[in-house]
């Protein structure tokens, strides 16, 4: 199964590597990055302190979440539905172990950024990035969030994008949590499947 995904990666990316410049990166680290994407195995890896910080974020922030959930479960698009949002998640709590980040406020601006990175999907791809973000700002002003808490996740998911120049740490561990989604043999098996 996942060699089949990553034989599908590789075909794919041959064909794009001349118009996506970040192709050839991966068409050379695919043996080590698919290692990465194992969602199933992403609960043992993070620590139990980030962990207890995520549980907390999540309760927090439930009313949020649950309208980007909701969003997401409507999508009709199999490479960036709810699925595609959970990994993205997933990612992002790898990544913030790996770098043994566990403060609260930066945790909670990573995870709701990766909740509603592909919201604005759900009015077509082009220019989601930012129709997301604004969707975030506004759901969040409804609910009462503050004006920086809002601006850092606006920040991180309108720049979120594999070309787009990230003003933010949030925003890099967005955007790096999203391209191993994209990577991963799970994706390119429902690909697969598709045709």
């Amino acid at each position: 199964d996942v060699a089949d995904a990553e034989s599908s990666l590789r075909k794919y990316l041959n064909k794009r590597r001349e118009t996506k410049p970040t192709c050839n990166w991966i068409l050379q680290n695919v043996e080590i990055l698919h290692q990465f994407v194992n969602i199933e195995e992403t609960c043992k890896l993070i620590s139990l302190k980030l962990d207890k910080t995520i549980r907390e974020v999540e309760e927090n922030n439930k009313e949020l979440i649950k309208i980007a959930v909701d969003y997401m479960k409507s999508i009709d698009d199999a490479e960036h539905d709810y699925n595609h949002t959970k990994d993205v998640v997933n990612n992002t709590a790898r990544i913030l172990d790996a770098l043994n980040v566990t403060e609260y406020k930066i945790v909670e601006t990573c995870i709701i950024s990766a909740y509603w990175h592909d919201v604005g999907r759900i009015k077509g791809a082009d220019d989601h990035e930012l129709r997301s973000a604004e969707m975030l700002i506004k759901a969040a002003d409804k609910l009462g969030y503050c004006y920086l808490f809002r601006d850092i996740c606006y920040q991180a998911i309108k720049t979120h994008k594999y070309n787009m120049k990230e003003k933010t740490n949030v925003g890099q561990i967005l955007k790096e949590a999203d391209k191993l989604a994209f990577i991963s043999p799970g994706r390119w098996s429902k690909k697969k499947k598709k045709k």
